[in-house]
């Protein structure tokens, strides 16, 4: 559970993460979801990923408004149609809650 009943709601806050991703282009792929401490959904495929990537990404999301001042859970979500066996599917590292972006 992440606390951001604290933060301040007239900033825009933003949910950072690193990522490798090995799925089928458009078949296969992750998605971020957000819900409160009840379990209630606050946003759905908050960021859909999908392709083949050498290498590790980063990725800076704004986080909903609905979002701040509540506890809130993120969850990482891979779905696959499993026609290609051979993909790795996806790896999350690094996650962290953001004031703004690092320059």
């Amino acid at each position: 559970m992440i606390d951001l009943s604290q933060v301040n709601q007239s900033l825009t806050h933003y949910l950072s993460f690193r990522y490798f991703i090995d799925a089928e282009y458009q078949s296969d792929g992750g998605m971020v979801h957000i819900s409160d401490e009840s379990g209630q959904i606050i946003a759905s495929d908050l960021v859909v990923l999908s392709g083949q990537f050498s290498h590790w990404k980063g990725a800076l999301v704004p986080l909903p408004q609905a979002a701040l001042g509540n506890r809130i859970y993120i969850e990482f979500q891979f779905l696959s149609d499993f026609l290609e066996a051979s993909s790795g599917g996806l790896y999350v590292d690094d996650i962290g809650i953001e004031l703004a972006p690092e320059r």
